[in-house]
């Protein structure tokens, strides 16, 4: 069965860069600086003659831990999927500057997992600023050719006899709010920013990324609209209300107590990180806040993963209709809160999607 990733929908082609930038203001369990790798995806008008592979280098992790399950030739396909992002493309001059979202991933995953949900805002006129947090990400391969460490203590989180998982949650989050403030500061100093709005910016993510996308609005005011997809929410003040306009996607799907229990978690776990619910949050929100119900979708079917792994999977779904769905509503909400354009999607109900607005 053939796949490829959906290409993006709006008026540009899609340019990457890649960034190793290393925080000197906060050190490693090694004592080094705290390095992280960033991905810019922005508007180009370049049309290339062939589009990259999506497995790449870096990604050659992610298809060496399938082989471990399926044979070679159930994984052949994998080769053909190509990628809609142009490295080192020139961003587009058509425009004074662009505005700016943020991205950031759900826990052990990376930003390139995401690629249909970026690549997708980029073409539509946006730069987004993808950032794999160190410690916590995969498959991602630094410069030199290794990749980060995930720390033992992460790796084991729901075994640690010292904090309780939601403990864990709620410290690691503070060093992806850091991650997300070094990394802005700095996008204000480089080139690129000539072609940036940073008046216009907003944030996004998935799972723990969509809590701290949740978590940064409250600590950083210049970011204009935040978007959780189907994140459980951690820290200190993880049940205030907000003062930016959101957009919560949730997915209709929760998981089973046998899937629980395969994964790791006891039940008491479970019930501990379902009690963080965003719902409890946009409950108190009083306007500019949207709770979206993705029909049909479980929390992995918000990744490109989801996508990639459907002509191994023997369950009879449209392993598309999550992203499309997401796609849509993200450009709807930012267009919207960042660009004064008038919703479209979150104004009606479809057999897709629930839409509760404030």
């Amino acid at each position: 069965m053939a796949i490829q990733l959906p290409p993006p929908t709006g008026t540009y082609t899609v340019g990457m860069s890649t960034h190793f930038i290393q925080d000197t203001s906060r050190c490693n369990n090694d004592e080094k600086p705290r390095l992280l790798l960033v991905h810019i995806y922005y508007p180009t008008m370049q049309i290339p003659k062939e589009y990259p592979p999506y497995l790449g280098d870096a990604m050659r992790p992610y298809k060496a831990k399938l082989a471990h399950s399926y044979l070679p030739e159930e994984l052949a396909y994998l080769d053909a999927i190509t990628d809609w992002a142009i490295p080192d493309a020139l961003i587009a001059s058509d425009n004074l500057s662009f505005p700016v979202l943020f991205f950031s991933h759900g826990f052990f995953m990376a930003a390139q997992l995401y690629s249909s949900l970026i690549e997708e805002m980029a073409s539509h006129g946006y730069v987004v600023v993808a950032i794999n947090h160190t410690d916590a990400c995969w498959p991602v391969m630094f410069p030199d050719g290794s990749s980060p460490i995930i720390l033992p203590e992460l790796a084991n989180l729901f075994s640690n006899k010292e904090r309780s998982c939601v403990q864990m949650f709620d410290m690691v989050q503070e060093i992806w709010i850091k991650d997300i403030e070094s990394v802005l500061s700095w996008l204000r100093n480089q080139p690129l920013s000539t072609s940036l709005d940073l008046t216009r910016m907003g944030i996004f993510g998935h799972s723990f990324g969509g809590s701290t996308a949740t978590e940064a609005v409250r600590h950083n005011t210049h970011f204009k609209a935040m978007a959780n997809l189907d994140g459980l929410l951690f820290g200190a003040n993880w049940d205030k209300p907000l003062q930016t306009p959101s957009l919560f996607l949730v997915a209709e799907k929760n998981l089973t107590h046998a899937e629980v229990l395969k994964a790791g978690l006891t039940i008491e776990q479970f019930e501990s990180l379902l009690a963080r619910d965003c719902k409890k949050v946009f409950d108190q929100l009083k306007d500019d806040a949207y709770y979206v119900t993705v029909k049909n979708a479980d929390h992995a079917a918000f990744v490109d993963s989801k996508l990639i792994k459907s002509p191994l999977s023997k369950k009879e779904q449209d392993p598309y209709a999550c992203i499309a769905t997401t796609r849509a509503l993200l450009v709807d909400f930012f267009d919207h809160y960042l660009k004064n354009e008038h919703l479209a999607l979150l104004n009606k109900q479809s057999s897709d999607m629930i839409v509760t607005k404030k």
